[in-house]
């Protein structure tokens, strides 16, 4: 329990005292009226120890049992119910937010303390029918709730502890509820209820318009507040403070935290979460999503790419919106500034070519950067390694070289023309074969360049079947035009994995040639990737062929139309370079998304 929250508790039962009809009463009692008005629970005991700190006295509950404590007799020569506690307006509540701009003033309000304080014996009533709910006040979810017990609660013990308002904009005599907006509504419904007068005259502490929002939610951060309400209300504050005069951002937030008591981090957090796509935000004002959630789609601030994985989610069965799928997919929509990747590339080069560069809020350390155009990155190390690794594979003895940008050493891209890939075979070859083979490279997690242990070889056509005939290369390309499809259609006959528990957690091997797939494979960041075979009937594999052979005619145009850009000088995308998996796109010899929702998710 905060300090804080002990002086709040500490001014409730000291306003209680000060009240010369309030002269006996049950400490439990007590306790339960002080935590329908601030939210605490200090219980029965602690209450207790306060009232006989004020020099209340004990005595046996003739009817309840227990203790009851009573008003002592006043003192010879001192009016009785003379002992005073702080006032409405020594508001405890508030991050020295209503004070410190009360400071500011020097203005006299009326009923206020001269000094400007705001902290002041003097009783600051304003009859209820002149007061009104701010748009300024932040809470704007749940306002009702419980509000009928609140009416009742004040009804039999009085209004403990005051509302904060400024000045209505347009005069009028009216002045805004900013604190205390559901001791406000349940006032007006104790109006309603016949219970007290329209004018009924309400403690309120006075403050400037501009602390006002501040203490708003200075008062509802110590309730349950809606998350959502909160982060709004954080980024209407800085957004004030801009709007004030105060241009610099980190001058806002330092601000904002020093008055607030916390860290410049989490107001960076929640102005971010207040900039969440609105269909997000809402779920989250609603508890369709938890706040762990909300802060994983916060990790980018795209609001399109968090629309996109968020309306993913929610056609999930079960688990969805899970923060942990939720981060794996805006994994791969940002760099590390520690990407092996940016450290080959360089940081000041990513910034020279309109790289964007942004603090990693929740899932880092607070130094912690994350670069939010990848596709800039692999541009710029596909330039670079272009340059590099032909002059590497040529000093090794190669005839050219290749730069991988996959994530594992055995996911390879796809070959040049006329090659093939040859897994685990780059130190096996001879002098005169590197000379016609082709090495692959990749960033190593240093930054450097380094040779993978697979490479391309030159592709040979299959020799003729009968070798006392002539070779039929018609009938080898039909041969091998038919394998490409049953592969496609054995792959549309596997059994579906959505809604299963594998789902987002299987995929395609980058390219349907792959020569060999490790049975298990362990990743940089100690994921294990495991192999796991299907056996899928021949009825099956030609139930599908004739869909997977439409499927193999529109990539071979698709191809063919990506040849004719290269020719025509197109700069082909990183996702097309990165090959595959790699590149976070499905590989070309995999069918069509729906396809692969369908099969590997």
């Amino acid at each position: 329990m905060s300090d804080q929250d002990k002086a709040r508790v500490k001014a409730a039962v000291a306003r209680f005292i000060a009240e010369p009809g309030n002269t006996k009463v049950l400490p439990g009692d007590l306790a339960a009226l002080v935590k329908a008005e601030t939210g605490i629970d200090f219980g029965a005991t602690t209450i207790a120890r306060y009232l006989s700190a004020e020099g209340w006295q004990r005595e046996p509950h003739p009817a309840k049992g227990g203790v009851h404590y009573f008003r002592p007799t006043p003192k010879k020569g001192r009016a009785a119910g003379s002992r005073r506690g702080p006032s409405p307006n020594s508001e405890t509540t508030l991050p020295d937010v209503a004070g410190e701009q009360a400071a500011r003033s020097k203005r006299d309000r009326p009923g206020t303390n001269p000094t400007g304080t705001g902290d002041t014996h003097m009783k600051t009533t304003i009859p209820l029918n002149k007061l009104i709910l701010s748009p300024l006040n932040v809470r704007k979810t749940d306002g009702e709730v419980g509000i009928e017990a609140l009416a009742d609660s004040i009804h039999e013990k009085g209004l403990l502890q005051n509302l904060v308002v400024a000045e209505a904009l347009g005069g009028k005599g009216l002045h805004e509820v900013g604190g205390g907006g559901r001791r406000w509504r349940a006032l007006s419904l104790n109006v309603k209820k016949k219970r007290i007068a329209r004018d009924w005259d309400v403690p309120v502490k006075i403050v400037s318009r501009e602390a006002l929002a501040e203490a708003s939610l200075a008062e509802n951060l110590r309730e349950d507040m809606n998350p959502a309400d909160e982060v709004e209300a954080f980024a209407a504050i800085i957004q004030g403070y801009a709007e004030g005069g105060m241009n610099d951002r980190r001058e806002q937030l330092a601000h904002c935290a020093r008055r607030f008591g916390t860290t410049v981090r989490y107001i960076e957090q929640r102005v971010r979460l207040a900039d969440l796509a609105p269909a997000i935000l809402d779920a989250l004002r609603k508890g369709e999503i938890t706040l762990d959630s909300a802060k994983a789609y916060a990790g980018h601030p795209d609001q399109a790419v968090q629309l996109k994985i968020f309306e993913a989610e929610k056609k999930k069965p079960y688990n969805a919106h899970s923060p942990g799928t939720i981060r794996d997919a805006i994994a791969g929509k940002v760099y590390a500034a520690d990407n092996k990747l940016v450290i080959y590339v360089g940081l000041d080069a990513y910034r020279d070519a309109g790289g964007r560069v942004e603090a990693d809020l929740f899932f880092g350390a607070e130094d912690r950067e994350v670069l939010l155009d990848p596709s800039i990155v692999d541009r710029l190390a596909r330039e670079k390694g272009d340059i590099e690794v032909g002059k590497l594979a040529q000093g090794e003895g190669w005839a050219d070289g290749v730069l991988s940008l996959a994530k594992q050493s055995w996911q390879l891209p796809d070959p040049p023309a006329g090659f093939k890939a040859a897994y685990n075979a780059a130190d096996r070859l001879t002098p005169d074969q590197r000379d016609a083979s082709i090495a692959i490279f990749e960033v190593s997690a240093a930054g450097g360049l380094r040779r993978v242990e697979s490479c391309f070889i030159k592709a040979e056509p299959a020799p003729p079947a009968n070798p006392g005939k002539p070779f039929d290369q018609a009938a080898w390309e039909a041969e091998q035009r038919k394998e490409a499809i049953e592969y496609k259609a054995a792959r549309l006959a596997a059994p579906p994995v959505a809604g299963t528990p594998l789902e987002g957690r299987t995929f395609w091997p980058d390219n349907a040639n792959d020569d060999y797939v490790p049975s298990i494979a362990k990743e940089e960041d100690g994921t294990f990737v495991v192999a796991l075979l299907v056996r899928i009937p021949a009825a099956d594999v030609q139930e599908r062929f004739a869909e997977a052979e439409a499927l193999y005619e529109r990539e071979l145009a698709a191809k063919a139309e990506e040849e004719e850009a290269k020719e025509a000088g197109a700069e082909p995308t990183a996702d097309e370079d990165a090959g595959g998996e790699a590149a976070g796109t499905p590989p070309a010899e995999v069918p069509a998304a729906e396809t692969i929702a369908e099969t590997a998710s």
